[in-house]
């Protein structure tokens, strides 16, 4: 048999509260009466106003809507609810004070108060007082005012802070609070009640200012037989004390009770003399307004009339621009699916130019065939940051950027953009530091490759303006369990930046310099780009600069802090433990000599600087003991060379172990100096330290938590090439023929799918776009097939850069994802990683 399916309506509440407090009640109905389904609908806003009684079955309601809601719409009482902690299914009121100002009120020390009430709507906490006070004759705003302030909880602080001289609460709330500590029962002072008729305050557990009036009620509509409005409140009535419905609603339920009182309150406080004698106040206290009010409304009727001829036109115009928002809409679309395309199609081309341009200039070229490679590849890269750029603007300004949140690495995101600049800061022979606070969390979550974009934006800038000096790099954080806030700041030496100028850089298709013969060139997005990027991760940028000495640009983002917050970017670098703790440290760069003396404090060594190669000499002249000697290349007046041969003739490399610091991509130029590790600018703290712990190791016999890197077998790699561009596989093929990997071509999916069945791959560079079978589909073959089974990793390959192209290829099974055009150095640094992952599986056995 089929089940009835009755709607019980709650009125006040939304649904999901509707749900948690009555669901367990309409499971004890559906259990005490098969054949039925009970429906909980929550009745709120101004639904509830316009209530018919055939809309629900039965209605759940407080008092004062019961009279103005539930009985116009003809709808009977069947039941009432009593709270779970009082004796009775009636409530009071209580007007509070503080005991110390009023120790025994009545209602006289009503006059003139400010009084606090939780809400103007409220029957129990407000209009019940409202209504006693006018039947004493009292009169709002000029024998009281009151402000309504939210919460019971705020109406017991406002009282106890002063703010008000009393306070409105029902009495049950101010038991919970006094229960649980909220307050103390001995703060307040009560205007006490007189019970009106015998049986009135019987049994009530609570003090209260107010006659009793009763609970909520159950209430059934006019369509339900009254046989069956009795069956479900038996079913109420017999609900056990530990039943959950109780636990869950807090009220038991009751035979219904007589609501003529609330109904004759309403007719007190809506007809009585209340609203006389607020009306007759509001004319007499703004009288000189009233006939400014009378000018209005006539106003107001010659308004209605034009107004009305007006909606007419209105209404043809709004039809009419909601055409016209359609056309917008739909020409949206075609311009992201629009940018999507030329994305692929400018990318592959440029894929080719690049990348075959990286191994031709690794190439034995004579002068006049390196200089053409590197305008090849200047101006590839050149063209590829304008396609970047204006994708990217178009992308922002149509709201399709999105930006994804994964946990990555933060010191990776960041030296991976460093590294990029290293060979520009030895052409330009301008110093690139590096320096990041301790507290700076080693994971975060975010987009790295966007925060890298940011950061390629800024450092690009630099070089670009700054011919001599140093350009750096800085971080800092702010951070707590939930959050951090990190700051990125990028200053250089370079031109700087007029102060009427500042703000124009930051505008879209705008520089500083906007005149024709402008030396530095550029789209003028790179800046605005990265403005709203660092806007959108929750952050800001600006920019600090004096002209002719340089700027720095900041900027900060905000990110969630992740399982590995405990961590910071310097936790693995652990403090060394040797008897002579003094280094040598020298550098004419202040920046750079301040951020290693830092590092080296850190980690438990004693830093002894100079800036002036003569006068570290002549500290070891005098016989300073140093356990270690670091030392900057390009030095003026003594460059590196001369100042360690000169320290040679007083020590050999077993007694003074040197690391020299350069700028440049050179090596060591002199065998003979024995200099112990050579490492360029900017120096990875991290590498830094691995340097020193090992120069530590070879030198004494003291633990110094050195540690060894493993081999990488990127030649031992198995790898699928699936490509179906003849360019992009020639370019592809090439990278990894340098890279010492012989791999095996397949030309599109179907194909790559039957060649993974028939050979062992450690890795698959899949192409995303491609005929017969798209790289999509045949990941997600190759994954089914290969279920239960050792499988390959796989590689996507596309020209869509955008972050939807990457999630679809990670959904469908890919393991990662590279966007052409393709370079060397990332091809490189995702296969180290499976090298890596496949060394230590050979090595654990």
């Amino acid at each position: 048999m089929a089940e009835e399916t009755l709607r019980i309506g709650v009125s006040g509440p939304p649904q999901h509260v509707v749900d948690q407090r009555w669901s367990a009640t309409a499971r004890h109905l559906e259990e005490t009466m098969p054949g039925y389904r009970f429906e909980l609908v929550s009745i709120e806003g101004a639904k509830s106003k316009t209530l018919k009684a055939t809309e629900v079955d039965f209605l759940i309601v407080n008092p004062k809507n019961y009279i103005e809601l539930a009985k116009p719409a003809g709808m009977t009482p069947i039941a009432s609810t009593k709270p779970s902690s009082a004796k009775t299914s009636m409530i009071g009121t209580c007007v509070i004070f503080r005991r110390d100002k009023v120790p025994s009120p009545d209602w006289s020390d009503l006059r003139g108060a400010t009084i606090a009430a939780a809400s103007k709507s409220s029957f129990q906490r407000w209009l019940v007082v409202m209504r006693e006070l006018i039947e004493r004759g009292y009169q709002l705003e000029t024998d009281y005012t009151v402000d309504f302030i939210g919460r019971a909880d705020n109406v017991t602080t406002a009282v106890l802070q002063g703010k008000v001289d009393a306070g409105i609460i029902s009495a049950d709330k101010l038991h919970r609070l006094i229960m649980s500590g909220s307050v103390e029962q001995n703060e307040f002072s009560i205007i006490p009640h007189s019970c009106s008729a015998e049986g009135d305050c019987a049994d009530y557990p609570y003090p209260h200012s107010i006659g009793l009036y009763p609970s909520d009620v159950l209430a059934k509509a006019k369509h339900i037989p009254s046989e069956l409005g009795n069956t479900i409140a038996t079913a109420l009535f017999q609900l056990k004390p530990n039943s959950p419905a109780l636990n869950a609603s807090r009220c038991s339920w009751v035979p219904p009770q007589d609501y003529s009182s609330v109904e004759e309150c309403l007719k007190v406080i809506r007809t009585g003399p209340s609203k006389k004698l607020m009306f007759h106040h509001v004319i007499k206290r703004n009288a000189p307004l009233f006939s400014a009010l009378l000018v209005i409304l006539a106003t107001s009727i010659v308004s209605v009339i034009v107004t009305s001829r007006l909606n007419q036109k209105s209404r043809r115009l709004n039809k009419q621009l909601q055409k016209a928002n359609a056309t917008i809409q739909k020409s949206t679309e075609m311009k992201s699916q629009f940018l999507a395309n030329m994305s692929h199609e400018i990318r592959t081309p440029l894929n080719a130019v690049i990348g075959m341009t990286d191994l031709l200039l690794d190439m034995q070229l004579n002068e006049e065939q390196r200089e053409c490679g590197d305008i090849i590849r200047i101006s590839g890269d050149s063209l590829m940051g304008v396609v970047c750029d204006i994708l990217d603007f178009s992308k922002i300004e149509s709201g399709h950027l999105e930006l994804e949140e994964v946990a990555f690495c933060l010191s990776t995101c960041l030296e991976d953009a460093l590294e990029l600049f290293m060979p520009k800061a030895a052409e330009q022979h301008v110093e690139l530091i590096y320096n990041v606070d301790a507290n700076v969390p080693a994971m975060i979550r975010g987009d790295a490759t966007r925060l890298r974009q940011i950061l390629l934006n800024l450092l690009s800038n630099a070089f670009k303006f700054t011919k001599e000096g140093e350009i750096g790099l800085s971080v800092t954080a702010q951070t707590n369990d939930q959050a951090h806030e990190i700051r990125f700041s990028v200053h250089d030496t370079g031109i700087g930046i007029a102060p009427e100028k500042l703000d124009d850089v930051f505008k879209d298709f705008t520089q500083a310099d906007a005149s024709i013969t402008r030396n530095y060139g550029g789209t003028g997005l790179g800046l605005p780009i990265s403005r709203r990027l660092s806007q959108m991760m929750g952050g800001r940028m600006w920019v600090e600069s004096t002209l002719g000495q340089g700027s720095t640009f900041h900027f900060t983002i905000h990110t969630p802090a992740t399982t590995a917050s405990a961590d910071t970017v310097h936790t693995k670098q652990k403090p060394f433990n040797l008897p002579n703790r003094d280094v040598l440290v020298v550098d004419d760069n202040h920046t750079n000599l301040k951020i290693i003396s830092t590092q080296l404090k850190r980690w438990n060594l004693n830093p002894i600087a100079f800036d002036v190669p003569m006068d570290a000499l002549k500290s070891i002249e005098d016989g300073h003991d140093y356990a270690l000697m670091i030392c900057d290349m390009q030095m003026p007046d003594m460059d590196g060379c001369t100042l360690i041969r000169e320290v040679r003739k007083k020590h050999a490399p077993g007694q003074l172990p040197i690391m020299v610091l350069s700028s440049i991509g050179s090596t060591n130029p002199d065998k003979s100096l024995g200099i112990a590790a050579w490492l360029h600018k900017p120096v990875r703290p991290s590498q830094l330290h691995w340097r020193i712990a090992t120069i530590f190791a070879s030198h004494t016999n003291t633990d110094t938590n050195a540690y060894e890197g493993e081999p990488y077998m990127l030649n031992a790699l198995s790898v699928l090439v699936v490509e179906d561009n003849i360019l992009n596989q020639k370019v592809i093929l090439r990278m990894l023929e340098k890279l010492g990997i012989s791999a095996d071509l397949a030309q599109d999916g179907l194909k790559g799918v039957e060649m993974v069945e028939q050979n062992n791959y450690d890795v698959v560079l899949m192409d995303v776009q491609m005929p017969r079978m798209d790289g999509l589909t045949a990941t997600r073959t190759i994954i089914s097939r290969l279920e239960g089974k050792l499988r390959p990793l796989i590689f996507g390959m596309t020209a869509n850069a955008d972050n939807a192209s990457r999630h679809q290829g990670l959904a469908a099974g890919m393991d990662d994802y590279i966007t052409k055009p393709i370079q060397l150095a990332k091809l490189t640094e995702s296969l180290q990683r499976v090298s890596e992952k496949t060394y230590a599986f050979l090595k654990a056995g």
